[in-house]
């Protein structure tokens, strides 16, 4: 199947974009694609081959394009099949992976303006087409939300224009959308949030970045020279136990509460199940100054204590670890399926 297959109406006529001229910079490793058609201005595509995984990697400059016609159906999409795949569809919202069982629409209106749109979605990182084997392709966005279905697959709107906007439509180069298409064996839902998680890293990014992470054109090298100063691996945290339960926030709290009158800057920690399924890990966390020591509790959303402290005892360093020479501690957790869990680390 064709992979940049475009669509939108500019001025009453839709376009495919089906028009192309190609620039290879094979010492870069990525290539640009200037896709246009008749009176539609364009859009370029940089195409690059992910660097740890077996992905493509699409960032679309829209600057050039002129402004669709107004309404969901008249945007600019582009189309993802599913190949021979019989397909279902998987999707995310907050918290959450699941199977996208309907589609929603219906009639809008603004003033003059009405459209009917049909089969509509949305997903909020990405939107996997499986086969009944498991196998698919996986589609990440970093914030195209708005999915429309069609009869083999999915596509997504890069940039629509409300009516309701008046003369204020306009494209902005630093938000240019970014994808990647990654063809994958069976996966469990935690392995796609975390794969879609990995893409918004841009240091895992196979086109160019400017130094605040953002698409430019014009750069040469995808990533800055590596600091001798910083150990190879670090996290604050590290999770032994099933893969099912995953980290989805971590911050540092500056303010006194019930738990710490003084707000002495404990860490606040939001893990998720994922899979759907009773699930149970181990949460570590190093200690730099002595006394080595840590507590932790379970708490609410707005930061209250929920229960007594839990028992945190000294453990092993995980491997990645090992040399860096800092005290480790530990806590067991139990979450039932899709359970959420926020807990105060001090």
């Amino acid at each position: 199947q064709p992979l940049l297959q475009f669509e939108v109406s500019i001025n009453g006529a839709v376009s495919q974009l089906d028009r192309a001229e190609v620039e290879i910079h094979e010492e870069d490793g990525y290539l640009t694609i200037r896709r246009f058609g008749k009176k539609t201005g364009f859009v370029i595509i940089t195409v690059g081959l992910a660097a740890i995984s077996d992905a493509l990697d699409l960032s679309i400059d829209l600057s050039g394009l002129k402004r669709p016609d107004p309404g969901v159906n008249n945007a600019l999409t582009l189309r993802l099949d599913s190949l021979a795949l019989p397909h279902q569809i998987i999707g995310d919202s907050p918290f959450a992976v699941t199977f996208i069982e309907g589609t929603g629409g219906g009639k809008r209106t603004n003033g003059e303006f009405e459209e009917t749109v049909e089969r509509a979605f949305t997903a909020s990182t990405f939107v996997d087409l499986i086969g009944d084997d498991g196998s698919g392709v996986l589609l990440m966005h970093d914030g195209s939300q708005q999915f429309l279905r069609t009869d083999d697959g999915a596509k997504v709107v890069l940039t629509a224009y409300d009516p309701a906007d008046g003369d204020r439509y306009e494209t902005e180069p630093a938000l240019n959308p970014r994808l990647r298409i990654q063809p994958h064996a069976p996966l469990e839902h935690h392995e796609r949030y975390q794969l879609a998680r990995e893409f918004e890293d841009p240091s895992d990014a196979a086109l160019p970045f400017v130094e605040d992470g953002l698409p430019d054109r014009t750069a040469t090298t995808p990533h800055g020279a590596p600091r001798p100063d910083l150990p190879p691996t670090m996290a604050p945290i590290d999770l032994d136990g099933d893969a099912s339960i995953v980290p989805t926030s971590l911050s540092r709290d500056t303010e006194a509460n019930d738990t710490d009158p003084n707000g002495n800057g404990a860490m606040i920690l939001r893990v998720v199940e994922m899979d759907g399924k009773p699930s149970k890990t181990s949460i570590r966390v190093p200690q730099h100054e002595p006394p080595a020591s840590v507590t932790a509790v379970r708490t609410d959303l707005l930061g209250q204590a929920q229960g007594a402290a839990i028992e945190v005892q000294p453990c092993d360093p995980p491997a990645w670890a090992a040399t860096l020479g800092l005290q480790w501690f530990a806590f067991d957790i139990a979450l039932g399926a899709h359970e959420i869990a926020t807990y105060r680390i001090a």
